[in-house]
C-alpha cells in the first residue's frame, strides 16, 4: 500500500501539522528542520518523518500551482514535471466542451485539474501508485469531483476499455528512467509515443514532450512550442485541433505567433558594422520552433550568423513578447584582455549582465575573469556583455538595454 494514503488520515494530517511547526521554528532551514524532526517526531516511523518533512518543503515549492497546495501532496520530481497553471489552462482550451477526456499519465494532476474544468468527465491512468494517490488527493483538495484516477499501466488496461467512450486524449509520457536520467528515444518513453499516437480517438489529442525533442512526425501531427517567462518549457504535439505547425505560445504573455506558410530567409548582417544598431535576443521558444529566420524577416531584422540566434535591427525595434532589444555600443573580436580594458574604460560594475551563444565557457566562468567594479562605486555603471560566435571567430558585443 502506498505511504501517501496516510496523509488523508487524522494521524497523517496531525503529523504534517507537527512537521510544519518544526520547519517554521527552524526558519525552513532543511538541515535544522530534519534534525529537529528526528528528535521531536521520534514517536513516528523514520520513513514517515522523512516524508512528512519532504511534503512540508515541497508544498512551499509548489506554491506557484495555487493556494490549494498548502494541503497538497508532492515530490520534488513531480513538481518539476508539473505544468504551470497558465500552461495547463492553455492545454485545456483545446478540449473545451469535450464529453469524456482520456488522460494517459496524469502526474500530480496539474493538467488534470484544468481539463476537469472544461470537460464533463476525465479518466486518468497513472502507472505509479504513489503518484496516482497524490493526484487523487490534490484533485480533492481543489474540490474537483469529475475525475477518476486509475492506478494502472495504460498500455495494458486500455485493451479492455471501449475507446469509443472517449472524445479527447491527452498524454504526458514519462521521459526519465528509474534512475532519473532523460530518455530521448520516444519508443522508450512510458508509454511510447507510437502507443499514444495510435490510440483511437475521434476528437482532439495532445501529447506533451520535451522542447528539445526533434522528431519526424506522422501526417496530421503538428507542433506547438510553449514559453513561460524567458524559457521554452515544452513542445506539444497536437492532432485534430486548429493549431498550426510551428505555433509559438507565450503563456505568461497570452501571446501566440503563427509562422507564415512561406517566407524568405532573413539576411545576414556584417558584424563589423553593428555598432550603433540594435541587438535582438529572441525568446527561447521562438528559437526552438525553427522559424526564427522567418520571424526576423517579418520584422526586418537580420541575422548575425545563420547558426546563431542573435539578430540586428537598423532601427529601434518596438517592444515585443518574442524578443528583447539592446542598443549596441561597440563590437570587437573576443580577447579577455581587450574586454577587461573596455570594461574599465566604461567603469562597468558587477551588475553587468553576461550572455553568450556558441562560446565554450559558462557565463559564471567568464564573470570570474572580468574586472568589474563594485556596484557601490558612485562613478560606475553597468550594461550587457554578449559573447558569441560569428563564423569561425568569437566576438564581444557591449550593449545597454532599451
Amino acid at each position: 500500500m502506498s505511504i501517501e494514503l496516510i496523509w488523508s488520515t487524522s494521524a497523517g494530517i496531525q503529523l504534517l501539522e507537527r512537521a510544519t511547526a518544526i520547519a517554521e521554528e527552524a526558519a525552513y532551514d532543511p538541515a535544522a528542520t530534519a534534525l529537529r524532526a528526528n528528535k521531536k517526531l521520534s514517536d513516528a516511523a523514520p520513513e514517515l518523518t522523512r516524508r512528512a518533512v519532504e511534503i512540508v518543503f515541497t508544498r512551499r515549492q509548489a506554491a506557484f500551482l495555487g493556494s490549494w497546495t498548502a494541503q497538497g501532496l508532492f515530490t520534488r520530481e513531480s513538481i518539476e514535471q508539473a505544468s504551470h497553471p497558465t500552461v495547463a489552462a492553455h492545454h485545456a482550451k483545446k478540449f473545451s466542451g469535450c464529453r469524456h477526456l482520456l488522460e494517459v499519465g496524469c502526474g500530480i494532476g496539474s493538467d488534470t485539474a484544468a481539463f476537469a474544468r472544461v470537460c464533463t468527465r476525465v479518466t486518468s491512468f497513472e502507472k505509479q501508485e504513489n503518484i496516482a494517490v497524490m493526484a487523487r488527493h490534490n484533485l480533492a483538495a481543489q474540490g474537483i469531483k469529475n475525475v477518476e484516477v486509475i492506478h494502472a499501466d495504460a498500455t495494458v488496461a486500455l485493451s479492455s476499455f471501449d475507446m469509443a467512450a472517449f472524445d479527447a486524449l491527452w498524454s504526458d509520457p514519462a521521459r526519465r528512467d528509474g534512475g532519473g536520467n532523460r530518455v530521448y528515444n520516444p519508443n522508450d518513453w512510458s508509454p511510447s509515443l507510437d502507443f499514444v499516437l495510435n490510440l483511437p480517438c475521434s476528437g482532439p489529442r495532445g501529447i506533451k514532450i520535451s522542447p528539445g525533442s526533434n522528431l519526424t512526425l506522422s501526417p496530421g501531427v503538428v507542433r506547438e512550442w510553449i514559453g513561460l517567462e524567458s524559457e521554452c518549457v515544452e513542445q506539444t504535439l497536437w492532432r485534430g485541433t486548429a493549431v498550426l505547425d510551428g505555433t509559438v505560445f507565450l503563456a505568461d504573455a497570452a501571446y501566440e505567433w503563427i509562422p507564415p506558410a512561406t517566407s524568405p530567409e532573413a539576411e545576414v548582417f556584417p558584424i563589423e558594422n553593428a555598432a550603433g544598431h540594435w541587438f535582438v535576443e529572441p525568446h527561447a521558444a521562438l528559437i526552438r520552433s525553427s522559424h526564427l529566420s522567418a520571424f526576423y524577416h517579418s520584422q526586418n531584422f537580420k541575422l548575425l550568423d545563420t547558426h546563431i540566434a542573435y539578430g540586428v535591427s537598423n532601427t529601434a525595434p518596438p517592444t515585443h513578447p518574442l524578443y528583447r532589444a539592446f542598443k549596441i555600443l561597440e563590437v570587437f573580436p573576443y580577447s579577455l584582455s581587450t574586454l577587461n580594458e573596455r570594461l574599465q574604460q566604461r567603469r562597468w560594475n558587477t551588475r553587468t549582465e553576461i550572455k553568450k551563444r556558441g562560446f565554450s565557457e559558462t557565463t559564471d566562468e567568464l564573470r570570474l575573469k572580468l574586472k568589474l567594479l563594485p556596484p557601490k562605486d558612485p562613478a560606475s555603471s553597468f550594461g550587457v556583455i554578449f559573447v558569441t560566435r560569428i563564423g569561425a571567430a568569437h566576438f564581444v558585443i557591449l550593449a545597454e538595454r532599451i
